[in-house]
């Protein structure tokens, strides 16, 4: 990857505080958020930037049909994530920095990012 290059890891936010309904989901989510933070170590060989994103529920069609009488105002719109990171990958300076855990929160219909600190 060159230098400017951005690897983008699908995590959980989900996985940052794990339950006992969800112990497998947690687990390979967890693991994500390592691989994110041990890519971006300055001795990896990787070459640009590595990030995670920590989404909850993602707004799709499947997820509707499967969860009819949820709040949708919670859920991230799949345009909002696409239009995050392509900016992410044409503008490197308005990406988080390395090996960050970014969270995608919703509420009331308006989506941001939260940097989840270690």
């Amino acid at each position: 990857m060159n230098q400017d290059g951005l690897l983008v890891l699908t995590g959980s936010a989900g996985a940052l505080e794990p339950g006992p309904k969800s112990v497998g989901y947690s687990l390979a989510k967890a693991a994500v958020h390592s691989m994110t933070k041990s890519l971006a170590d300055k001795d990896s060989p990787l070459g640009g930037d590595v990030v995670a994103i920590l989404p909850t529920t993602i707004d799709t069609e499947m997820n509707r049909q499967w969860m009819k009488d949820a709040d949708f105002s919670t859920w991230t719109p799949c345009e909002w994530i696409s239009d995050l990171l392509s900016k992410w990958c044409s503008e490197p300076d308005s990406r988080p920095i390395s090996g960050s855990l970014v969270k995608l929160v919703t509420a009331n219909g308006i989506s941001k990012t939260e940097i989840v600190q270690d």
